[in-house]
């Protein structure tokens, strides 16, 4: 696969610290995944044939974890794989878990979660409720979307009951919605945003670089238009109807391509009146469908 390199873009989320892995490759080998892209071809650290074959770090469940800096914030853990239910993945992934707030760090868990798999977890570390923040993926409600970009992850239906059994165990919970996968993903923030105290969206990322000649690799074929959702049109109808709404956050690729277009930041919420004309026409044309 030729591959083209892209700048990193991703903008930090501010309080936490560090990240954490307790495995190299991930089995949900998602079509659109960053890490595979970064881990096998931009560094070419591991084949691509070999991603989806999980390899547990060696010594990482023994590791001894350095003491607190008052500066940092918290642990991300794990940003490179996921926690499925398999016993030989859960297990390690548990006793990095347990490793890390022994010493006294908070911790971000971020997972396409697995019903079974947050039922133990929220039975095991119900005493570390105030350190712990779950970051549940949900992409999307349609299950055909989901099948076709993250194949071996569960459905919606799962992630869905996951949210709500962290959520009533009273577990901090969060959403990801990136990459947003629907062309409008306000129905899902409004199916989500009950059971969360915030949701992270953002776009498809490396979609020239990586995405297309992955779906390729996978024997797929590119959804005709797919793309457009993100384009600047749509992310601004988007961001124009949930910016008032204090649980959602954005993510940088959503924000940089609004503000490449506007030339002003969009916090400042001064985007409309410099907004060319003929986009503002394109934009109030999508943004009825919003409504």
């Amino acid at each position: 696969m030729v591959i083209k390199l892209a700048k990193t873009q991703g903008r930090k989320e501010i309080g936490w610290g560090d990240r954490a892995n307790a495995f190299d490759g991930c089995s949900r080998d998602c079509l659109y995944c960053y890490a595979k892209y970064f881990r096998c071809y931009r560094f070419r650290q591991i084949p691509a044939e070999q991603w989806s074959q999980m390899k547990l770090k060696p010594g990482i469940t023994a590791k001894k974890w350095p003491k607190p800096n008052p500066r940092w914030g918290r642990y991300m853990f794990p940003t490179a794989h996921d926690i499925t239910n398999n016993p030989w993945v859960r297990d390690p992934c548990f006793a990095v878990i347990q490793s890390i707030l022994n010493r006294g760090y908070d911790l971000l868990i971020v997972t396409k979660p697995e019903l079974e798999v947050i039922q133990l977890f929220c039975e095991i570390f119900r005493d570390y409720r105030d350190m712990i923040e779950l970051r549940f993926t949900i992409t999307s409600a349609d299950e055909k979307l989901l099948k076709f970009w993250e194949p071996n992850a569960p459905s919606f239906r799962e992630r869905f009951f996951a949210l709500k059994h962290a959520y009533l165990c009273k577990f901090k919970t969060s959403v990801s919605i990136e990459p947003f996968l629907d062309n409008n993903p306000i129905p899902l923030i409004k199916r989500v945003a009950k059971f969360c105290d915030t949701i992270w969206i953002g776009p498809m990322n490396y979609i020239e670089e990586f995405v297309k000649e992955n779906v390729k690799e996978a024997g797929q074929s590119w959804p005709v238009g797919f793309e457009e959702r993100y384009s600047f049109e749509n992310l601004y109808s988007i961001y124009q109807v949930i910016k008032k709404y204090p649980q959602i956050r954005f993510k940088d690729a959503f924000l940089n391509e609004i503000e490449a277009k506007v030339g002003v930041k969009c916090n400042q919420r001064k985007t409309d009146n410099k907004i060319p004309r003929i986009l503002m026409t394109q934009i109030q044309s999508t943004l009825d469908d919003f409504a």
